[in-house]
């Protein structure tokens, strides 16, 4: 993470132009949005000159830089704290509460590139002093940078503006980056992932636009809905959290849980989230044992209401993070606790399914006809809305677990597999000495591959036998601890049975087939039926 450098300020401040004391204030910058009356949405240009501006001009916060895109456009960060406490180590020591607040991802959903640009200009002009008085926030308004710059009209028309356009949603590799935290292949997640290293946020925000099921909410949210994830944190993000921000917001925006009708036919057969895995950024986060909230504007709401709608969500949000910020803290750090202890008990789902809540809810929808279905698939002037009342499919359960081991053990081959889980913050120890320890070692009886390509990759599920052995260890092999406050991670990275781990997104392909022979093969990662001591410090994260 870079600071913006000197001369940088001094253009900005240029842009500006001089200040005359004498004078009245100038307004503060509008956005690309103000600007074009919401036809048009910020550039990469625009962000950055619209964030130096009001950086300079605030003692309120400083622009930085969390990292580089593939094209080379630098990813700006915006660190609102007092100067004492624009370092991690400083703003954890202070005991404030640590947010992140994320846009763009999806370069094509700009609502929140607009809206967090117009949140930055409030708290420059003195708005929000409980926020600049408890927290420390980082604002990371256009993430997918690249993305950003292929604006073009033709682009998510069926949504209701900009009419000037906007991005793309992958990246420059042709990655979706919201599909990358599990795998972190590309620069931008890297630069994430270092973000949630250092600074270790306590609560993200990861903003989206959504053009899904025709319904009646002007935005839908979620927190992590990843099974193995801390249920305790992630209880009170839905139950207690949410709730209270859908209340705040509600006189104006009527708000619910993210998802689609399961039939777009018969809307009263329930509404369903999306899916669990720690590929998605909010569930991912739920694996650090972290407060992850996915906030998606409705598409189909014009382009000015979409963008208001998100800053009020956001703002919501971080007020009540105030609000609870001493409980968010226990949470977490109790979570982290748990994380840590070795628990003979422990389990971890290898099978997973969508389950319904217990009561069935109201859903705000519109009146289906063959008519209406033939229309556009966003509301229009002639829809009819109506009420209905079905089951709500928002939660997912495992079907089958199988026990946590206390760690695992791979070869000092595999280098990658360690700067792989040192990335994501996973403690990974190398051992000073060869051990023989009792393991499971994992058989993979099948591989099914699937039939199409996602994410240039086609994903993998092993059939596995497993057997105990006496497992020998050289010098150099590498040991992850599952009792660590990422333990559960890395059990997600690391299993050969988990759907989305590094088998699953062929990260270990090389290692699973003999060249001359067709015999099935053990998987190269062990599960270790006890701790394994004498090793050296932790393997470091590389300087990518």
């Amino acid at each position: 993470m870079y600071r913006v450098s000197l001369a940088l300020t001094a253009a900005f401040a240029l842009w500006a132009g001089p200040v005359d004391a004498q004078a009245p204030a100038a307004p503060k910058p509008l956005t690309r949005a103000e600007r074009s009356d919401y036809a048009e949405t910020s550039t990469y240009r625009d962000v950055v000159e619209f964030l130096g501006s009001i950086a300079t001009d605030s003692s309120a916060m400083e622009l930085c830089w969390m990292g580089t895109s593939v094209e080379g456009r630098r990813i700006p960060l915006v660190v609102v704290a007092p100067p004492h406490l624009r370092t991690p180590t400083a703003a954890h020591a202070s005991g404030r509460l640590v947010c992140y607040v994320q846009a763009n991802i999806h370069a094509g959903e700009v609502e929140g590139k607009e809206a967090c640009q117009m949140l930055l200009r409030e708290i420059a002009g003195g708005a929000h002093a409980a926020w600049r008085e408890h927290l420390v926030l980082l604002v990371a308004p256009i993430y997918n940078t690249d993305g950003n710059e292929r604006i073009s009209p033709q682009h998510r028309r069926q949504q209701i503006g900009p009419t000037g356009g906007v991005g793309v949603r992958p990246n420059a590799q042709n990655l979706d980056l919201n599909r990358d935290y599990m795998k972190n292949v590309a620069p931008e997640t890297r630069a994430s992932l270092a973000l949630f290293r250092t600074w270790d946020p306590h609560v993200l925000l990861d903003l989206h636009t959504t053009n899904g099921s025709k319904h009646r909410w002007a935005l839908t949210y979620a927190a992590s809905n990843h099974p193995n994830a801390d249920r305790t944190v992630q209880t009170f993000a839905e139950r207690t959290l949410l709730a209270e921000v859908g209340d705040a917001i509600r006189p104006d925006y009527e708000t619910f849980f993210y998802g689609n009708f399961v039939d777009r036919r018969d809307p009263a057969k329930g509404w369903a989230t999306f899916g669990w895995e720690g590929r998605f950024c909010s569930n991912y986060y739920g694996l650090r044992n972290r407060i992850g909230i996915l906030v998606e504007a409705y598409a189909y709401r014009e382009f000015r209401t979409r963008v208001d709608v998100t800053r009020r969500f956001v703002t919501a949000t971080l007020d009540r993070c105030v609000a609870h910020r001493d409980r968010i803290r226990t949470l977490t750090r109790e979570a982290d606790r748990r994380a840590s202890r070795e628990r003979e008990d422990a389990t971890f789902a290898v099978e997973i399914e969508r389950c319904a809540w217990e009561k069935p809810q109201r859903l705000l929808g519109y009146e289906v006809t063959e008519e209406t279905l033939r229309r556009s698939p966003r509301p229009t002037d002639q829809d009819v809305a109506k009420d209905y009342v079905g089951p709500c499919y928002l939660g997912f359960k495992g079907t089958r677990s199988v026990p946590a081991p206390a760690g695992y053990a791979f070869g000092p081959g595999f280098v990658d597999v360690a700067d792989h889980l040192a990335r994501h913050g996973i403690r990974v120890y190398r051992l000073t000495s060869p051990q023989t320890i009792a393991a499971d070692a994992c058989r993979i009886r099948e591989i099914d591959a699937a039939d199409r390509l996602f994410q240039g990759v086609r994903l993998q599920k092993a059939t596995i036998d497993v057997k105990r052995i006496e497992l020998a260890l050289d010098t150099g092999s590498f040991y992850v601890p599952t009792a660590q406050p990422l333990g559960r991670l890395a059990i997600e990275l690391l299993d050969p049975e988990v759907h989305d781990g590094l088998l699953a997104w062929g990260l270990l392909d090389r290692h699973l087939a003999h060249q001359w022979s067709r015999a099935p093969v053990t998987a190269p990662i062990y599960r270790c039926a006890a701790p394994i001591g004498g090793m050296h410090a932790c393997h470091p994260a590389p300087r990518d």
